[in-house]
C-alpha cells in the first residue's frame, strides 16, 4: 500500500493552513474505503496551532466512520518534516503511523510506532503529550515498573474555578496514592501549586534532595527540591507499593 497516495491532497491542505497571517499546522487521517484510501480533513482545535496539533475526539470518530484508519497526517510550518518528539509520543499511543509535510521545505516524513519513548530528561513540553503528568506516567513504569492510567487533560484545566475536578486530586486513590507526611522518600510524587490556586504541577522525588519535574515551556529537568519549590507543595504523595 502506498501511503502518500493522497499526498497531493494533503499538500493543498498544508497550503490553506499555513497561508495568511497566522499559520496552522492542518491534520487529518487516511482512511481505507473500499479499496481505496481517502484523505479525512480534521480540525486543528489546539491552543498553539502553529506549533501542535489536537483533533477533536468527534472528527476522529467521523473518520473511523468511513474505513478503517491507515495513518495520521499534519504539517510543520516552521519545521522540517522529521517527526517531534510529540509527533512520535502521540504516534505510539495511538499505535498509527504519521505522515508529516513540511510547507517550510516542500519535503515529507514517515513515521511508524516501533515502541519509542522520549527520554526522561530533555524531552521538550506539549500539554497533554508530553507534560508533567506524561513524565511521573513515564518514570514510574520506567524506573519501577508501575503502570498508570493516561487521563484527557485540557489546557489550562486549572483555571476553570475552584470547583473544577482535579486531575491530580481527583485520580490520586485510583492510581494507588496516599497523601503521606514527611520525611519524603525517593519516588515520591510532590504536587504543587504551578501559577496556581490549585495543585496543578507534578514532581518526582527522584535522588535524595532532588526532583525530577516538566515545567511549561522547558526541558524535563533535576532541580534541587527547596526554595520556590518547597514553598509552593501542596502534598506528599506515595504509591501504595511502596508503603
Amino acid at each position: 500500500m502506498d501511503i502518500y497516495q493522497g499526498r497531493d491532497e494533503i499538500r493543498a491542505h498544508a497550503l490553506e493552513e499555513a497561508g495568511g497571517s497566522m499559520p496552522r499546522e492542518c491534520c487529518g487521517l487516511i482512511v481505507r474505503k473500499g479499496q481505496k484510501q481517502q484523505v479525512v480533513r480534521c480540525r486543528n482545535v489546539s491552543t498553539e496551532p502553529h506549533h501542535t496539533f489536537l483533533m477533536p475526539p468527534e472528527d476522529f470518530r467521523k473518520a473511523e466512520e468511513i474505513g478503517p484508519l491507515l495513518a495520521c497526517y499534519h504539517s510543520h510550518v516552521f519545521d522540517s518534516a522529521a517527526p517531534s518528539d510529540g509527533d512520535k509520543t502521540v504516534s505510539e499511543a495511538n499505535k498509527l503511523p504519521f505522515l508529516i509535510y513540511s510547507t517550510m521545505t516542500d519535503m515529507w516524513d514517515y513515521y511508524a510506532p516501533c515502541g519509542w519513548r522520549a527520554k526522561l530528561e530533555g524531552r521538550p513540553f506539549f500539554h497533554g503529550i508530553l507534560d508533567c503528568y506524561t513524565l511521573m506516567k513515564d518514570y514510574y513504569d520506567e524506573v519501577l515498573g508501575i503502570q498508570l492510567e493516561d487521563f484527557h487533560r485540557e489546557d489550562d484545566w486549572w483555571k476553570s474555578g475552584p470547583n473544577q475536578k482535579n486531575l491530580y486530586l481527583q485520580h490520586a486513590e485510583s492510581q494507588g496514592f496516599v497523601q503521606v507526611k514527611p520525611p519524603i522518600h525517593v519516588h515520591d510524587i510532590i504536587l504543587m501549586y504551578w501559577l496556581a490556586d490549585v495543585p496543578n504541577h507534578a514532581a518526582v522525588y527522584c535522588e535524595p534532595g532532588l526532583i525530577l519535574h516538566h515545567p511549561p515551556g522547558h526541558l524535563s529537568h533535576k532541580v534541587c527540591y527547596g526554595g520556590f519549590y518547597m514553598e509552593h507543595t501542596h502534598g506528599i504523595y506515595r504509591h501504595r507499593s511502596l508503603l
